[in-house]
């Protein structure tokens, strides 16, 4: 009894040193021991070229869990290994471009390398609706020679005259009876739509309506052509389209 005692110690401990020095293979047929990998690569489905650095990803199914992940190299084509059996997808993704999902891949013992083959990734296209721009004159532009007054853009006015829509004007005053003073005098030459009239510049800018007026130029530092009297200064009325022949009346004292 006591000699089979020994020789069953014997084997136990035998097997157990050779197990542990792998004398004896350890079993790798479960599922937990079975590894598989999920290959293939990425192009651009327009220009028909591989693409480097695109991130992918596997999936495990149904739960959709991330379990691990690749980037593809200089070729466009990636290597995702150490997969346990199971079901999986994977997902492409790439700045710029939109992301791509390829399943269900199946790891199993008798399927463990798996090919996903050429994977094409479509650009990110952005749909916008129409935009219009629209730029907004300002009531007072300067230019070099001169600033013009935009009276279209000054609503308020709108009722009055032009020397009603010049009023607040720099280098412009309005004098208790509505006279225009340009630079503080009257002496000043009015033109419409660059011609001279006959009228004195205060009757012509208090009977033209403000309505029919596009912009109002004024200059101060008139040129010796037009300034043969010295005069301070020329404020050139610009008409609307519509309206290039203003009617007046010329009062007569």
């Amino acid at each position: 009894m006591k000699t089979k005692f020994s020789i069953l110690l014997l084997f136990w401990t035998f097997t157990a040193v050779a197990s542990h020095e792998g004398t004896i293979p350890a079993d790798d047929t479960g599922p937990a021991a079975v590894k598989g990998t999920i290959k293939g690569s990425i192009k651009d489905a327009i220009e028909r070229k591989p693409m480097e650095y695109v991130s992918v990803a596997a999936y495990s199914l149904p739960d959709s869990a991330l379990v691990t992940g690749s980037i593809t190299a200089l070729d466009g084509s990636f290597n995702i290994p150490g997969l346990p059996t199971g079901n999986y997808f994977i997902q492409a993704y790439f700045v710029g471009y939109e992301k791509k999902n390829v399943g269900s891949i199946e790891i199993s013992k008798e399927k463990r390398m798996n090919d996903c083959g050429e994977i094409t990734l479509n650009p990110a296209v952005a749909s916008l609706n129409e935009v219009t721009v629209t730029a907004e004159k300002d009531v007072i532009q300067y230019n070099i020679d001169k600033k013009v007054v935009n009276v279209s853009k000054k609503p308020e006015a709108m009722g009055g005259t032009v020397a009603n829509a010049l009023e607040n004007t720099p280098s412009i005053q309005l004098d208790s009876d509505g006279n225009v003073l340009l630079r503080g005098s009257t002496n000043f030459t009015v033109l419409i739509d660059g011609k001279p009239t006959a009228m004195s510049g205060n009757d012509v800018l208090k009977q033209i309506p403000a309505a029919t007026v596009e912009n109002v130029e004024i200059t101060t530092n008139p040129s010796a052509k037009f300034d043969p009297d010295g005069a301070s200064g020329i404020i050139n009325i610009v008409m609307k389209r519509p309206c290039r022949q203003p009617i007046f009346r010329h009062t007569r004292a």
